[in-house]
């Protein structure tokens, strides 16, 4: 209760510093609620809290406004005091900017601030200095790092008019690990082994974001570093067919509700399971493949193998992955496919993709799926 006061009284103090500035022509800025039916959000969404949480790679909103400026705050969890999350801010066709969220409160200006236009202290200001001309506008906000990091939550959004903005007209659901979160891939900043292994993540660029916008879908990342189907690296005790039905999904809590219904989704398991008892993991594919099938009843469902993966482990996936889609095949299940990358691709930290690396899988990924679509 207290930290909704303490947010209504911030709102109000921008939207006084708003009316009494600079006594500009340009028209109020109006708040509306992170919640508000303009403001479109896709990926694994938490819309039970007081405001919209995004928790998953790729998450994102989108809002189209009226005007030359508007505001967003986003609020960051600041897991363990500590943990932060990068955003990518796409305005029209300008190119993304990439933030790091700096407390409890970011407020984001997208456009000029007026001189002289006072700003509360409770919040942190984060210019993106666009010189936006009169008009309508199409903003995106996609959240960069994963469910490990914290939520980031869209508190408000201000303008002089927010309108629908438009959609695409279809869907692509992409489950994996690291690589599909795009983890271990953004060194422009970071280089490896400095900073944190988050500093790292960008969503926006991995491949299923780079596969969906090349063919105008949207996309949906449901993925954990270190996840896998029957055995996940690195001590942790969840596997991707336990917390499938979440939305923090590497705690494994906040029910999904499966809202977003994907015309496609492609699962890249495997890379943390290792060569394993090839039985047992055709079988567990089977019964993965199976459960997405009752909560996607029309989906079209594409098992990949693993595009970091070397020889061995390469070779062990196609050959399961190919025994388990016969086996579901021969159980009458038969909007389900395969597809095998070309060759491994290792050039990040880690032995992850980079960014060059998740443009190229995206591109070869995006030309088999478009032979599955009008």
């Amino acid at each position: 209760m207290t930290r909704r006061i303490i947010i209504n009284a911030m709102a109000a103090a921008l939207a006084c510093a708003s009316c009494s500035g600079s006594g500009s022509d340009e028209p109020q800025l109006r708040t509306y609620a992170g919640s508000d039916d303009a403001i479109v959000y896709c990926g694994r969404v938490d819309r039970t809290a007081a405001n919209p949480r995004l928790w998953a790679s790729g998450a994102h909103f989108d809002f189209g406004f009226s005007g030359t400026r508007c505001e967003i705050v986003i609020a960051d969890e600041q897991l363990y005091g500590t943990n932060y999350n990068y955003l990518e801010v796409i305005v029209d066709d300008n190119a993304p900017r990439r933030i790091r969220t700096l407390g409890r409160n970011n407020l984001l200006v997208l456009g000029t601030l007026p001189p002289g236009e006072a700003r509360p202290d409770t919040v942190h200001i984060i210019e993106l200095g666009l010189e936006l001309a009169e008009g309508d506008h199409i903003v995106s906000v996609v959240r960069d790092t994963e469910t490990g990091m914290g939520y980031t939550e869209t508190q408000w959004v201000r303008a002089a008019q927010l309108t629908v903005p438009p959609q695409r007209r279809r869907v692509i659901e992409y489950i994996g690990d690291s690589m599909t979160c795009g983890a271990e891939a953004y060194m422009d900043s970071v280089q490896c082994g400095q900073g944190t292994w988050f500093d790292r993540h960008m969503a926006y660029n991995a491949y299923g974001p780079t596969a969906s916008r090349l063919l105008g879908y949207d996309w949906m990342l449901t993925s954990v570093s270190g996840i896998g189907l029957i055995h996940s690296c690195c001590e942790m005790t969840i596997t991707m067919p336990q917390v499938f039905g979440k939305v923090a999904l590497s705690t494994d809590r906040i029910d999904w509700n499966f809202e977003v219904q994907p015309d496609i989704v492609c699962i890249c398991l495997g890379q943390n399971d290792g060569i394993q008892d090839e039985d047992l993991f055709v079988t567990a594919y089977i019964d993965f493949v199976k459960q997405l099938r009752g909560h996607y009843p029309e989906a079209r469902i594409v098992c990949l193998s693993s595009p970091m993966a070397d020889e061995q482990l390469t070779a062990f996936m196609q050959h399961a992955i190919t025994r388990a889609l016969l086996g579901l095949h021969d159980e009458g299940e038969t909007n389900v496919s395969s597809y095998f990358f070309a060759r491994a691709y290792n050039q990040g930290c880690g032995g992850h993709p980079d960014i060059a690396d998740h443009g190229a899988i995206g591109r070869e990924l995006a030309d088999y799926l478009s032979g599955l679509t009008d």
